[in-house]
């Protein structure tokens, strides 16, 4: 018998919105006839049951989410095989049901500021300022949770349609 063995089973598939991989270490755990136990290292394989909610290394290294899943679940499967053996790993995956961008001041026009020049811009022209937080709710089936605030993860992927209004502050 084959017991598959996820450092993770419950990933939160933030790779849909950044692209950097989400992944969870493998080990599959050989029973043999003999009553051995060990680690399975050669001749495994690793199969995702649905590769529309997770992936699987073939080698069974790892499973993951590169941003390519379209589907959550809460019943996803990963599945160990060698030779006449199989056993698979259950994942729980959620992924982004809705994105949230909220201005801390909900004024999404940020006007030049007449008069005053941005010294530690090049002294260019200054605008006001807001913090822009970027949230969103993540789903399995019909279960959800609460929006979580996702900005570290996009930060880089905001744009600004006036390139000279948009500066980072750390």
């Amino acid at each position: 018998a084959l017991l598959p063995h996820a450092d993770e089973t419950n990933l939160l598939n933030t790779a849909y919105l950044n692209g950097a991989k989400v992944q969870s270490n493998l080990k599959v755990i050989g029973i043999y006839r003999t009553g051995a136990v060990k680690y399975s290292e050669t001749g495994v394989r690793c199969t995702s049951d649905d590769t529309d909610i997770i992936q699987a290394a073939s080698d069974c290294s790892r499973a993951y989410l590169n941003g390519s899943e379209t589907e959550g679940s809460g019943d996803a499967t990963v599945t160990a095989s060698k030779v006449d053996a199989t056993g698979s790993v259950p994942f729980r995956v959620w992924i982004p049901s809705q994105v949230t961008i909220r201005l801390a001041d909900n004024d999404n026009v940020l006007s030049r500021v007449t008069g005053w020049k941005d010294r530690s811009n090049s002294c260019k022209d200054a605008f006001q300022r807001s913090s822009v937080t970027v949230e969103a709710s993540f789903q399995y089936s019909s279960a959800s949770v609460q929006q979580t605030v996702i900005t570290p993860l996009v930060k880089d992927k905001l744009v600004s349609s006036n390139a000279d209004a948009r500066s980072e502050e750390r």
